[in-house]
């Protein structure tokens, strides 16, 4: 009983990753159509993140993009880097605003409200996991009624 449901909690990690993916390809679409009539230095400055961890929990996260020029003064490239969120679900709206052009940051606010709850419910999960597998551990098994 106890393998089915860590395979039901996996399953249900994987398609709260899957659907932070969406989000994200979502967010870069809509980045993407406002940079289109800007200059580059008014492009967006940050970006929404899904990485799997060893323990298959998905982690949404935010970076910080700097755009750097090559030595030949013509090309551009970007580097990432991911922000500290502390101990809470949610990012601090201060971080958030600092980073953000003006145009990105209603968008940035709204993703995050999304990207939160993902978080959210992600990190009960995991630990719904870790507890079944440290029961599981000690000799107990969970039965069905």
């Amino acid at each position: 009983m106890n393998k089915e449901w860590i395979a039901e909690i996996e399953s249900r990690m994987s398609e709260i990753a899957e659907s932070a993916n969406r989000l994200i390809r979502t967010y870069w679409q809509t980045a993407k159509n406002q940079e289109a009539s800007l200059n580059w230095k008014k492009w967006g400055r940050l970006s929404p993140r899904c990485r799997v961890g060893d323990s298959g929990r998905a982690y949404l996260v935010w970076c910080e993009i700097e755009f750097r020029t090559k030595r030949d003064g013509k090309t551009r490239y970007k580097i990432f880097k991911e922000l500290a969120k502390g101990k809470s679900d949610r990012y601090h709206k201060g971080t958030l605003r600092r980073i953000a052009q003006d145009w990105e940051l209603e968008m940035v606010m709204e993703y995050e409200d999304l990207f939160s709850s993902m978080r959210r419910e992600l990190g009960y999960l995991m630990k719904l996991k870790k507890q079944i597998i440290e029961y599981e551990e000690k000799g107990y098994a969970f039965e069905a009624d």
